[in-house]
């Protein structure tokens, strides 16, 4: 008699563990739940699972930047950026990336209209140096190719010897070379307009006057450039087997609004 009593005292004593340990857990769920209700009361910053992740944006939501404040707007709800993602920025923010260009090695495109007004790239001005016809045509093509959108930039206009044009007819060239400290006073010339000049040469460098733009907004849009050379087909096109690997490149391109 003894041992069934001891056995439905163990009994009980069981099942009133598991009622707590069941109980606990329902506490510690609803307490859990309370508190993400609270901080997303707080925090309004919306998170993408990598999956959602598009062209590397990683502080928003695909469905915010999407819709547009205004009927017929460009820009999405976030403060400084187009509904396609791309930013939206001001002068002395092209400024900023302007005098990084020759140090980190990337391009950079001004457009207006539909038309090249400045190029900032350190391959670019090499290929200037050089006067090889061709490989200033088939680099502008390639530009084209890149800068290209379909929405902000369509037909664009690249003359290289137009933009890097020199005291003289017909001539062009970018005496600056590659000394950094030379490459820092030609932008300088670019933003207020002033002429270059470079002791070791006799050419002179008109600036374009970027100045003219510091009360206007800039649509910002980067670009990976892929330099592997491929295997050609029987047609001439390229193939997917890389003949020479060569690291991918930034071109960043500045939209004048």
């Amino acid at each position: 008699m003894e041992n069934a009593v001891e056995a439905l005292k163990t009994a009980a004593a069981v099942l009133i563990f598991i009622i707590a340990i069941t109980i606990s857990f329902t506490m510690f769920s609803k307490a859990k739940a309370t508190t993400d209700s609270i901080v997303k009361m707080q925090d309004k910053q919306a998170y993408l699972e990598s999956d959602e992740v598009d062209n590397g944006i990683l502080y928003t939501s695909s469905t915010l930047i999407g819709e547009s404040q205004d009927e017929g707007s460009n820009n999405s709800k976030i403060p400084g950026m187009t509904i396609e993602g791309y930013r939206i920025v001001d002068f002395n923010d092209v400024i900023s990336v302007l005098y990084r260009y020759a140090t980190e090695k990337y391009g950079i495109t001004i457009v207006k209209d539909n038309k090249a007004v400045a190029r900032f790239d350190s391959n670019t001005e090499a290929l200037v140096n050089r006067h090889i016809e061709t490989e200033l045509s088939n680099h502008s093509e390639n530009l084209k190719k890149i800068i290209r959108d379909g929405k902000y930039i369509n037909n664009i206009t690249i003359d290289l010897k137009d933009m890097y044009k020199v005291s003289g007819e017909n001539v062009y060239e970018a005496p600056w070379g590659g000394d950094y400290s030379e490459v820092r006073k030609r932008i300088a010339c670019d933003i207020t307009g002033d002429d270059y000049t470079n002791n070791g040469t006799k050419s002179i460098y008109h600036g374009k006057n970027l100045e003219q733009y510091k009360n206007n907004k800039f649509i910002e849009i980067v670009r990976q450039k892929d330099n592997n050379k491929y295997v050609k087909d029987e047609n001439n096109n390229d193939t997917t087997l890389v003949q020479t690997s060569e690291m991918p490149t930034i071109e960043i391109v500045y939209i004048i609004q």
